[in-house]
C-alpha cells in the first residue's frame, strides 16, 4: 500500500466535532471527539470512535451512556480547550458550564446549540481505538444566535490518516 495515499485519502473524510461528556458516577468528564456517524434510524443510533487507555473509554464502558455536544461553527476557541479531556472543576469543565443529563447524569454543556444522550448498545474491539454504537435516549436544543456545524476542514486540524 501506499502509506502516504492512505493518509492523505483518510485525512480528507470529513468529520464534525464534537464535545464528548462522561462520567463515572464521581468525577465528569469532557472530550472532543471527530469521529462520530448516525448508523441507524430506528432505533436511533450513532457509532464513535473511543480512544482506548483513556479515562473517557473507560467512564463511557463502566456508566453505559455519554453525551454528544454539537458545537457551533464560531466555537473553534471553546473546543481548543479539550483537545485534551478535561474534568470538571468548580462547576465549569474547560471553563465552560454545565448541566447533567437526564439519564445519565453526563455534562451537556450550556452554550453549544445540540446535544443528545446514548445508552451504550454495543463495543467493537478496534486498533488504538475502538468503536461505541449509542441508542440515542434524550435530545435537546440549546438558545444559539445562528448554528452552523464546525467540521475538521472549517478548523484546518486534522484527526485522521
Amino acid at each position: 500500500m501506499d502509506l502516504e495515499a492512505k493518509k492523505t485519502c483518510l485525512k480528507n473524510v470529513e468529520n464534525g466535532l464534537y464535545l464528548i461528556g462522561c462520567t463515572d458516577g464521581k468525577e465528569l468528564n469532557v472530550f472532543l471527539g471527530s469521529w462520530l456517524s448516525q448508523c441507524s434510524f430506528e432505533p436511533p443510533l450513532v457509532m464513535a470512535g473511543v480512544k482506548r487507555d483513556t479515562q473517557h473509554h473507560a467512564f463511557i464502558k463502566d456508566s453505559g451512556g455519554f453525551v454528544v455536544n454539537m458545537p457551533a461553527l464560531d466555537q473553534k476557541d471553546m473546543v481548543k480547550s479539550f483537545f485534551k479531556h478535561q474534568n470538571a472543576k468548580d462547576g465549569t469543565i474547560g471553563g465552560e458550564t454545565y448541566t447533567l443529563s437526564p439519564v445519565f447524569k453526563a455534562p451537556i454543556l450550556e452554550r453549544t446549540p445540540y446535544w443528545f444522550e446514548c445508552k451504550v448498545r454495543a463495543w467493537v474491539e478496534g486498533g488504538d481505538h475502538d468503536v461505541v454504537i449509542g441508542e440515542v435516549v434524550e435530545a435537546g436544543t440549546q438558545a444559539y444566535p445562528s448554528y452552523a456545524r464546525l467540521t475538521e476542514t472549517a478548523t484546518g486540524w486534522n484527526y485522521g490518516g
